[in-house]
């Protein structure tokens, strides 16, 4: 879809399905063909008949075939089944896998409705892309990361915030001695009683609790118990 030394949008878009797949998404799965008259679905390289596509199947078939891009609707007719062969299938192992293609494609019928695609994601079966992301951030498929909810309501400064704490990308001591920054100490300069990291900066720390205290209070609430990002959302 796109050279990886490209920039741009279009690269960007070409990357989605690369990113899906990291979160345990079948693309494939998501958007189905529906096939009906054969007139956008190819014969030999499309997946229309089992989990496997018939160039796959059938290797010995294929390299009979004249036309290697050929729709359904090219072999598949109503009533019958119109072959393209270099020369007719005479070995014993070409004839045995000619019977079996026969009996796997028979079942389909051909219709005079033309091919579509379809989301089995959404409600109305149209793509839209709250299905998709609604399906990224569902729990099987984020296991260890929070599902950030982006309310408007809240200032975007302070969402981001939170984001790349569960991200665990800010710059404390103990980040930073995994990019091989060297300290005299990676303890806490407020409480010198552990290491900097993001969550003993934000909840553990003293320092950072008495600040908590103060903030619900002004809230008007009592204190929760949080030790983590995932405690506070």
């Amino acid at each position: 879809m796109a050279k990886k030394a490209y920039t741009g949008v279009w690269n960007n878009m070409a990357k989605v399905k690369d990113i899906v797949t990291k979160n345990g998404i079948d693309i494939t799965k998501i958007i189905k063909k529906n096939v009906r008259a054969g007139d956008k679905t190819l014969f030999w390289h499309d997946k229309w008949c089992g989990d496997k596509n018939l160039k796959a199947e059938f290797p010995e078939l294929y390299k009979l075939e004249q036309k290697k891009f050929c729709k359904i609707s090219d072999i598949v007719k109503i009533g019958e089944i119109s072959w393209d062969w270099k020369y007719r299938p005479c070995e014993d192992n070409q004839n045995r896998d000619l019977n079996m293609i026969v009996s796997k494609i028979g079942v389909f019928q051909p219709t005079m409705s033309l091919d579509c695609q379809y989301c089995s994601i959404s409600f109305d079966r149209a793509f839209n892309v709250d299905a998709l992301r609604k399906k990224i951030n569902s729990p099987s498929n984020t296991p260890k990361e929070i599902i950030i909810k982006w309310v408007h309501k809240v200032p975007i400064k302070v969402m981001c915030f939170v984001w790349r704490e569960n991200l665990d990308s800010f710059p404390t001591r103990c980040a930073l001695q995994k990019r091989n920054l060297n300290f005299d100490s990676i303890l806490c300069s407020q409480c010198n009683s552990s290491d900097k990291d993001t969550n003993h900066i934000l909840f553990h720390c003293p320092f950072a609790d008495e600040v908590w205290v103060w903030v619900f209070r002004w809230c008007g609430i009592n204190k929760p118990q949080v030790n983590s990002i995932r405690d506070l959302v």
